[in-house]
C-alpha cells in the first residue's frame, strides 16, 4: 500500500581479529531505490572490466621495450658468467701447471747444487792428495786439483759483490725452501701469491720458508744467469735457465688470464647495472598502472557513482540508527565509514540490497561479513 512505511534498525560495526566489535558512530547510512541503482549502474561492471583491460594493455606496451632489453642483458650475463667460470678454471689449471714447473725448477736447483757439492768435495780430495803426495807441487798442479772448488768460489763471488750476489737468496734461502716432501710436492710454495705490478710480465711466484720469503721472478733469474760470472757454471746455469724460461711463460699466461678475468668481471658489473635499470623501469610502469587498476577496482569507484536520491540516517555512538522506508519499493543500503588503526586509516564500504528477511525482521547489520570488496560488484547488478 502506498504510504505504508517500516522502520528498519541499522547497526554498523567492525569485528577485530581479537574478537572485539568496534561500533562505528557518525556514519551516514543511505537507502537508495533498487531500480534507480540498477539503471544508473547497469554498465558499471563492463566499464570496470574494460578499464582494467585498457590499463593492462597500456602497461604491457610500456614495459615491452624494457622487458626485451632485460631479456637481452640476462642472456649476456649468462654468457659472461660462463666465460668467467671458464677463465677461473683456466687459472686453476695454470696454477697446477705452474706448480709442476716450480717443482721442476726446485729439482733442477737442488740436483745442480748436490752435483756441485759432490764435484767440489771430490776436487778438494784430489787437491789434498796432490799436496800429500808431492810436498813441492807446482802451482799448475795444485790448480789442476783445486779448480773445481765451485761452492767456495761462489761464496767468494758473493762476498766480492759479484753479479751472482743478487742470486744469494736463490742459493741460500731457496735451497732450504725447495725440499721435496713425501707427496712429491713443493714445501711451502704459494702459487696463489701473484703480485702484478707490471701485468705484462712482472709476475712473482713466491715460495716461503721459515726464515722469510724468496722471490723467484723468472725475468730476474734469466737476467742473472746471462751474466759472465754464471758462464763458469754451465750445467747449473742451463738447468736452471730451462726451468726459468718455462716459469716465465707460465707467469705470462697467468697474467693474461688475470687481466682477462678482471675485464670480464668489470663487464659483468656493468651488465648488472644495466639489468637493474631495465628492471627498475619495468617496476615503475607496473606500479603506475597497478595503482590505476587498484583505483578502478576499489569500492569507492562504485560508491561515488551511486544515485544522489536517497533516504539517510546517521549512526549514534553505539553505531546504531533507524531508517523509515516505504514498503512498496525495494531498497539498496549503502554506507561508508573509516577508522584509524595505529597510523593507518581503514576504509569500509557497504552496498547491498535490503532483503525480504531484513524487512521482515526490521533490521540490518553492516559488518565485516557484508563489506563491498575490491573488484567485486554488488550481487543485484548481476541479476
Amino acid at each position: 500500500m502506498i504510504g505504508c512505511e517500516k522502520k528498519i534498525d541499522v547497526e554498523v560495526f567492525i569485528a577485530t581479529k581479537g574478537g572485539e566489535n568496534i561500533k562505528l558512530g557518525i556514519v551516514i547510512v543511505k537507502a537508495i531505490p533498487l531500480d534507480l541503482c540498477k539503471s544508473e549502474l547497469k554498465d558499471f561492471s563492463k566499464i570496470r572490466a574494460s578499464n582494467n583491460e585498457k590499463y593492462n594493455a597500456e602497461m604491457n606496451k610500456s614495459i615491452a621495450p624494457n622487458q626485451e632489453e632485460s631479456s637481452k642483458i640476462n642472456q649476456e650475463i649468462k654468457t659472461i658468467e660462463k666465460e668467467i667460470s671458464g677463465i677461473k678454471q683456466n687459472i686453476d689449471n695454470q696454477k697446477k701447471i705452474g706448480n709442476d714447473i716450480l717443482l721442476e725448477y726446485s729439482k733442477s736447483i737442488k740436483s745442480s747444487i748436490i752435483e756441485l757439492e759432490e764435484t767440489s768435495a771430490a776436487q778438494r780430495a784430489a787437491r789434498e792428495k796432490i799436496i800429500a803426495d808431492k810436498q813441492t807441487a807446482t802451482a799448475k798442479e795444485i790448480e789442476a786439483g783445486s779448480f773445481g772448488t765451485v761452492m767456495d768460489q761462489l761464496s767468494e763471488d758473493i762476498k766480492k759483490g759479484d753479479p751472482t750476489k743478487a742470486y744469494e737468496s736463490l742459493f741460500n734461502n731457496l735451497q732450504k725452501s725447495v725440499d721435496i716432501n713425501e707427496s712429491n710436492t713443493l714445501e711451502g710454495v704459494n702459487f696463489n701469491k701473484l703480485q702484478t705490478n707490471d701485468i705484462s710480465e712482472d709476475v712473482f711466484y713466491t715460495s716461503y720458508n721459515e726464515n722469510g720469503s724468496t722471490g723467484c721472478d723468472p725475468n730476474k733469474v734469466i737476467k742473472i744467469l746471462g751474466s759472465e760470472e754464471w758462464q763458469k757454471y754451465p750445467k747449473l746455469r742451463n738447468s736452471i735457465m730451462e726451468s726459468a724460461n718455462k716459469l716465465k711463460e707460465s707467469s705470462k699466461r697467468s697474467s693474461e688470464l688475470i687481466v682477462q678475468l678482471k675485464e670480464s668481471e668489470n663487464k659483468l658489473t656493468e651488465l648488472k647495472r644495466e639489468e637493474y635499470q631495465a628492471h627498475s623501469a619495468i617496476m615503475h610502469w607496473r606500479e603506475l598502472f597497478g595503482k590505476l587498476i587498484e583505483e578502478n577496482e576499489h569500492p569507492l569507484s562504485l560508491y561515488k557513482l551511486l544515485p544522489k536520491e536517497y533516504i539517510s540516517s546517521e549512526t549514534n555512538a553505539d553505531g546504531k540508527c533507524q531508517l523509515e522506508l516505504p514498503t512498496y519499493k525495494k531498497w539498496v543500503i549503502a554506507a561508508q565509514a573509516q577508522r584509524l588503526v595505529g597510523e593507518k586509516t581503514e576504509n569500509y564500504f557497504w552496498v547491498l540490497e535490503l532483503s525480504a528477511d531484513n524487512i521482515k525482521r526490521q533490521n540490518i547489520i553492516l559488518s565485516n561479513n557484508n563489506l563491498l570488496e575490491c573488484g567485486i560488484s554488488p550481487s543485484f547488478l548481476n541479476d
